[in-house]
């Protein structure tokens, strides 16, 4: 194809289009009106010989054509911002938009210091959080939906750049009226009590079933839920035992009046890392955040990873 007749403002409504899923949040986004945009993704649409978007129940629907274009351009685009942009980075002044996807335990841990981190450092750039479930890490990088996402241990190819953040470990919490509140949790008294599982995905078994399988052992899930603090409240009220992340823990413990315990048997937990794409992450305000945050996990978790338990 000849791009000298190729009208490349059009990639940017593709572009838009593809990380909102929607026409009119799209032209919001790029300072246009959304007749131009429609206008544009049907000029775009002849040009490229495909629909690219189909409208859907939940949105704009990309074609197997337009999934296949969409990383190649957001590279392409992310190329050309970096060449015209000031290789010197300062966070007093961006407006950039930095977009992060995390899940709801890492959100409630640290999405707060991050804002106040922020407002004091980059008063005038925004933060957009997106969910994230496993299903989706790689398909929101590709796609430059985010800049960097929050997750545990993935196995993932060397297209994405990682680093640790801090290394979590399981703990047991219970009401304080609990039965085993007031004494040792021990392997027995452990799976003989009922319990209560966090799972994002609808999954009812966990690495703790793996570890206990190990041993010999076997626990009773009677209850699944797939929100963190939900299932802390719920912790709190009923005789249930709920494991999960410590840091995560202690730092609703008393909100919920908690007690927590070591788990008795060892299960290793991944370490939470911020992960980016090679390609589109290389740049000074995403080498920026990154620190930032970084160094506000390191002294956020550090003392709670060291915190004695009852």
């Amino acid at each position: 194809m000849n791009l000298a007749g190729v009208d490349l403002n059009l990639l940017l409504v593709f572009d838009a289009v593809m990380t909102e899923r929607n026409v009119t949040r799209a032209a919001n986004r790029l300072g246009m009106t959304q007749p131009a945009v429609s206008n544009a993704l049907n000029r775009l649409r002849l040009t490229v010989k495909d629909e690219l978007f189909l409208r859907g129940p939940d949105g704009m629907r990309p074609t197997p054509r337009a999934l296949e274009l969409a990383l190649p351009i957001r590279e392409s685009l992310q190329r050309l911002e970096q060449a015209l942009d000031p290789q010197d980075f300062d966070p007093s002044t961006t407006t950039r938009v930095f977009r992060a996807g995390m899940a709801e335990h890492f959100s409630a841990l640290m999405l707060q210091k991050i804002i106040e981190r922020m407002r004091r450092e980059a008063p005038h750039a925004k933060l957009h959080t997106l969910p994230l479930t496993r299903l989706n890490v790689t398909e929101r990088l590709d796609s430059g939906d985010v800049d960097v996402v929050f997750a545990g241990r993935l196995d993932l190819e060397e297209t994405y750049g990682r680093q640790q953040l801090y290394q979590d470990r399981f703990l047991v919490a219970m009401r304080r009226d609990h039965p085993l509140a007031d004494q040792p949790l021990t392997l027995e008294n452990f799976c003989a009590a009922e319990h209560m599982l966090i799972t994002l995905t609808g999954d009812t078994h966990s690495p703790v079933d793996d570890a206990l399988h190990r041993v010999g052992c076997h626990r009773s899930v009677v209850v699944t839920v797939n929100q963190f603090l939900v299932a802390f409240g719920i912790a709190g009220q009923a005789d249930l035992l709920l494991t999960g992340p410590g840091t995560m823990l202690r730092r609703y413990q008393d909100t919920y009046g908690l007690v927590l315990k070591e788990l008795p048997v060892p299960v290793p937990m991944a370490p939470m890392q911020i992960i980016w794409h090679a390609g589109l992450g290389n740049h000074p305000a995403i080498d920026w955040f990154r620190a930032m945050v970084g160094e506000l996990c390191t002294d956020a978790c550090c003392q709670d990873a060291k915190a004695k338990c009852s």
